[in-house]
């Protein structure tokens, strides 16, 4: 299992917030959809499993030391 840092913005949070999410899985797609009910559409905005709107800002492969 690989460790992925996904870093996102969401609609109901204040102007440059940034949450962040750490998921272990297998690729970077199964990351996502422990994250989401949706995938990322061409622009990067999804939706969450609680139902809140978010784009994606960036994921990242934690290597293991």
């Amino acid at each position: 299992m690989n460790e992925y840092i996904i870093e996102y913005t969401r609609d109901d949070m204040p102007e440059g917030y940034v949450s962040r999410a750490i998921k272990y899985a297998k690729d970077e797609k199964a990351a996502i959809a422990f994250l989401s009910k949706t995938r990322p559409d061409k622009q990067g905005f999804f939706r969450l499993k609680r139902g809140g709107l978010a784009k994606l800002k960036s994921i990242t492969k934690e290597e293991k030391k």
